[in-house]
């Protein structure tokens, strides 16, 4: 129960993640993301 509760704040944060970066949909914001992934760095701290 405990993984599936750490998996859902983990989605949570990524959609608004994506949605404060102004992605229209999860597919358009994890592709600019593969792309950047150094950004993540910058982003989670």
């Amino acid at each position: 129960f405990q993984a599936a509760s750490n998996w859902s704040i983990l989605t949570t944060i990524g959609l608004n993640l994506f949605r404060g970066l102004g992605f229209l949909s999860i597919t358009e914001g994890q592709r600019w993301l593969a792309e950047r992934w150094e950004k993540l760095i910058v982003l989670s701290t």
